[in-house]
């Protein structure tokens, strides 16, 4: 509930800002003219799509999730992936997905890289994973999990508060190419 009340006060302050903004601009349009307007405007865009591009859940210069890397594939036969859900709130997921394949020798269930990522409401929220491990266990097809990590609640991009979230547990696998 809290998430749900958080991401509904950024998006009210956002909105807010916005019609600020826009009469920021019809001011100094009246007083300092049009150029000062334009370059005011323009300025506004620079720092608000400098501020879009700062997630650090993601690889540089991609879409993708931030992957920790466990095993080469080379070494494993048929490939498989395991999404779980790490918690869930009224409005969001903490997400984990592992990537595994199958022993050539002992024919067990090894991983292979793992990412983790919130899906949902996340306005006001940044996830950011810090370590993720991935173990097997004495149980052949039976992984052992551990995703530690940081939520930082933002108000108009600005970090108020980092809560730790920490996540382990066991997860039963299908061996790949069964």
């Amino acid at each position: 509930m809290l998430i749900l009340i958080w991401g509904l006060l950024n998006i009210a302050l956002f909105i807010y800002f916005i019609s600020i903004c826009f009469k920021a601009t019809k001011f100094i349009r009246e007083r300092m003219g049009t150029l000062a307007a334009i370059i005011f405007v323009l300025g506004l865009l620079s720092f608000s799509s400098h501020s879009f591009n700062n997630d650090e859940n993601k690889e540089p210069n991609t879409n993708q999730y931030k992957t920790w890397k466990f095993t080469p594939k080379d070494s494993l036969t048929g490939v498989c992936s395991k999404e779980l859900r790490l918690e869930k709130t009224m409005v969001l997921n903490y997400n984990l997905s592992i990537v595994y394949g199958t022993d050539k020798k002992s024919n067990s269930s090894i991983p292979i890289s793992a990412c983790s990522f919130n899906t949902g409401l996340i306005s006001g929220t940044n996830w950011k994973p810090l370590i993720i491990t991935v173990d097997t266990t004495s149980v052949i097809n039976k992984l052992r999990y551990t995703v530690d990590g940081t939520v930082d609640w933002t108000l108009l991009g600005i970090t108020l508060y980092s809560q730790t979230k920490d996540y382990n547990g066991m997860v039963f696998v299908t061996p790949s190419g069964n």
